[in-house]
This record gives C-alpha cells, sequence and structure tokens, in this order.
C-alpha cells in the first residue's frame, strides 16, 4: 500500500464531512492530504513509521533531547562545549531542567545550586569521565615492572 492510497481513503471521508457540513474536519482532512502529497509514491508502512520515530523525538523533554545530545558527545570535547553553549544560552530551559539533566547524568548538585554552578558541575562530570577513560586505558596499556 502506498501513501496515496491512504490520501485517497482520506479524501473519500473528506467528502462524508462534506456533505455533513463538518467544515473544521474537512479544513483538517484537507490539511493532512495536502502533507501527505509529497509522499505519494512511498511505502506506507515505512512512512508512518518514519512518522512515528520522528513523533517520539518531538515529544521528548527538552531535558531528554539535552542528556541525550551531553551523553552522545562521548569524549568528543568540541561537541560536549557546543551542547554546553546551547544548554547555557537555551532561554526555555530553567533552573529545574538543569537539575533534571544533572541528575539523569549522574551528576552530584547541591539543592541550592545556582544554574552558572549546574552547568559547571556537568563541565566537570565531562571532564573527570575524560579523565578516568584515559587514565584507564594508560593502566591497560602499562606492563608491569
Amino acid at each position: 500500500m502506498r501513501v496515496r492510497d491512504l490520501r485517497a481513503a482520506l479524501d473519500e471521508v473528506r467528502g462524508i464531512f462534506v456533505s455533513a457540513g463538518a467544515r473544521a474536519q474537512v479544513k483538517t482532512l484537507s490539511d493532512v492530504s495536502d502533507r501527505l502529497a509529497a509522499f505519494d509514491d512511498d511505502d506506507l508502512a515505512a512512512y508512518l513509521q518514519l512518522v512515528r520515530e520522528s513523533g517520539l523525538a518531538a515529544t521528548a523533554s527538552i531535558e531528554d533531547k539535552y542528556v541525550k545530545s551531553l551523553v552522545n558527545a562521548g569524549r568528543d570535547e568540541p561537541r560536549f562545549l557546543a551542547v554546553i553553549g546551547e544548554l547555557s544560552s537555551d532561554k526555555k530551559l530553567k533552573k529545574s531542567g538543569l537539575q533534571k539533566i544533572a541528575k539523569k547524568l549522574d551528576v552530584s548538585i547541591g539543592r541550592s545550586a545556582t544554574a552558572p554552578q549546574i552547568v559547571d558541575a556537568i563541565k566537570r562530570w565531562f571532564y573527570k569521565n575524560s579523565y578516568e577513560h584515559d587514565a584507564q586505558e594508560l593502566a591497560r596499556r602499562a606492563k608491569p615492572v
């Protein structure tokens, strides 16, 4: 089944709403059909999977998005600092959001910590993890005397 088949079914339903005089529903179905038009030749199952995945990403909280970005940065310092820069300048992210991010990363902070202090604690978390990884790598390569 293709996306165009779904559009055809939606157009039939839209016709029912037109005859019932339900203008809001007609407008909504027309908008959906218009947005689907660009994907007419795509497989419907693949398209719906793509929509589900993007919907899950869109519904993730801002804190979860930052946690994912910070973790995905790994030991890449420039990438990590870019995420920290975004995090610091994000006006939608309040102190409570920073506290949630710190908690999800297992960063210990005091209850009275200010937003800049929380960001500094997250930076320390990154450098501590990088240092520990490097130390473990050196220890692994060391030869006993």
